[in-house]
């Protein structure tokens, strides 16, 4: 919150609460807020300070943030991060956009799908150590 535009815009947007649970219909409903919310409770009560501390001391997203590295940009097709070795990124920043639902599955099946390419690739490694070992010529060199 470090944009006076995004504060003022959460300010407001929590005045604009605080009256609509002062309307008949939320009374009817026995609607109430926490009042004062208490990491505020030393601004004044319901003016710009005390929506600007409620602000800073509740916000928060209501969307998993996904992307952050997300494949064909910042990872390849097998979930390596490009121009490192052995790393690999197995949960929702792998996703190039959120879903239009709940991440849990999506991410579940990235680290699933992530389990696979490594077990591949662990299978490969060993196939091609195994493949240049020499082959003993009698059970007595076992």
């Amino acid at each position: 919150l470090q944009d006076k535009f995004d504060l003022d815009t959460l300010a407001s947007s929590l005045e604009f609460l605080h009256d609509l649970v002062e309307t008949k219909a939320f009374k009817e409903a026995g609607i109430e807020l926490f009042d004062p919310f208490p990491p505020c409770a030393h601004n004044k009560f319901r003016t710009k300070a005390y929506y600007d501390c409620y602000a800073r001391q509740w916000v928060q997203t209501l969307y998993h943030p996904v992307g952050t590295a997300a494949m064909t940009t910042v990872l390849d097709s097998q979930l390596k991060v490009k121009g490192v070795q052995n790393l690999r990124v197995a949960d929702g920043s792998a996703m190039p956009k959120i879903v239009g639902g709940n991440t849990n599955a999506p991410i579940i099946m990235i680290g699933e799908r992530a389990a696979e390419f490594i077990i591949k690739d662990w299978d490969n490694r060993q196939t091609n150590t195994n493949s240049h070992k020499s082959t003993p010529k009698d059970k007595n060199e076992l």
